[in-house]
């Protein structure tokens, strides 16, 4: 086997290894979410969930039912149309993406591949771009409730990662190590940017003419869009399964080691760290000058961008693993949960205190 493979092989077993506890449910994905107007939506074990996000109330759950063979749902859902677009993640074979109606949760179509969606889609409106396990970008057309396949780009390994999608073109990491450009409308490669020393299992960011993204080498990097280029990189403890967060002239992203690192954008250079005692894998999101952070260890940081200081006077403390990304609604801050029977609790971005909680109605307190 090949070693780079079996070492993510081993990593991901250890952050999917369930902690113990009477109350835990066994995780077997890594679950996502999504706000669209009064509503919020979290992928998360053999369902889609849709609460109302002011009350917590249960609107739907998709399917109706558990299936034993049924993989679990992973990754970040998405709009389109009126449909939620999600797929199946690491699980039982002939994995779908679905299209669900958001308002009743009725199924609206499915395109299936022998291979998991492990981080979602992403879309211009009209095509779907999901990446897939059998290493190749897919363009989807769901027009009419009926998708249809448009194009697909095949790499030389799985792919863990959402695309980028900016100015018509696609800029998808891979784990054969590479980054590539495609065109979002004929699917043809536009550039192939071998610059990483292992995969790259996140989603670039863009901003000002500069990717920005890290990758299980232990290293970060800033490339210049059009050419390739590398402007510089920096290197961390651990592996970098964290997307990064560009605000206010910094570049915020975690690495598995549970560092959280605030470096200058056009320099690299390290303004601060913070040791967040576990693995860091969602985006960092930014409201003004404070910047929240989850981690596995369990906690919410809220941490001046400028400097790293604590915002709270200690990290919200929510008990169970925190691998995906937080979304900002008003002045509350929703949040995915790992192993719990809850799956979100909304937290005050002031002050961290706990508010509305998002649970299963049988389980719900």
């Amino acid at each position: 086997m090949n070693k780079t493979k079996l070492l993510l092989g081993t990593a991901i077993a250890a952050l999917l290894l369930s902690a113990c506890g009477s109350r835990e449910v066994a995780p077997n994905s890594f679950p996502g979410a999504m706000i669209d107007g009064d509503a919020v939506f979290i992928a998360r074990g053999p369902h889609l969930y849709r609460y109302e996000l002011t009350s917590g109330n249960e609107t739907w759950i998709f399917p109706t039912t558990a299936d034993a063979a049924r993989a679990p749902m992973a990754g970040q859902p998405i709009k389109v149309g009126s449909a939620i677009v999600f797929g199946e993640g690491v699980g039982a074979e002939g994995r779908n993406l679905y299209g669900v109606d958001g308002a009743s949760g009725r199924e609206l179509w499915r395109f299936t591949k022998p291979k998991e969606w492990v981080d979602g889609a992403v879309t211009d409106g009209k095509l779907v771009f999901a990446p897939n396990g059998d290493g190749n970008l897919y363009a989807i057309d769901p027009s009419d409730n009926a998708p249809k396949e448009v194009w697909s780009f095949q790499t030389q390994n799985k792919l863990w990662s959402r695309p980028l999608l900016a100015n018509g073109k696609l800029y998808q990491g891979g784990m054969d190590h590479s980054l590539y450009v495609i065109d979002a409308t004929t699917g043809k490669q536009l550039q192939k940017l071998e610059i990483a020393g292992a995969p790259i299992a996140v989603q670039p960011t863009l901003v000002d003419g500069v990717l920005y993204f890290g990758a299980l080498d232990s290293k970060f990097y800033a490339v210049n869009a059009a050419t390739g280029a590398v402007i510089w990189t920096f290197a961390t403890n651990g592996w970098i399964w964290s997307e990064a967060l560009v605000a206010n002239d910094k570049v915020i992203f975690g690495d598995v080691k549970g560092r959280i690192y605030a470096l200058d954008a056009k320099t690299g250079a390290q303004a601060w760290s913070v040791d967040a005692n576990d693995a860091i894998r969602g985006q960092p999101v930014a409201k003004g000058n404070t910047v929240y952070v989850t981690s596995f260890d369990t906690k919410v940081y809220a941490l001046n961008i400028a400097d790293g200081a604590r915002v709270w006077k200690d990290p919200t403390d929510l008990k169970y693993r925190l691998p995906a990304k937080p979304l900002l609604a008003g002045d509350k801050l929703i949040v995915p949960l790992f192993d719990s029977e809850t799956l979100m609790w909304a937290v005050d971005t002031a002050n961290g205190t706990k508010g509305t909680q998002f649970a299963p109605a049988a389980v719900k307190k």
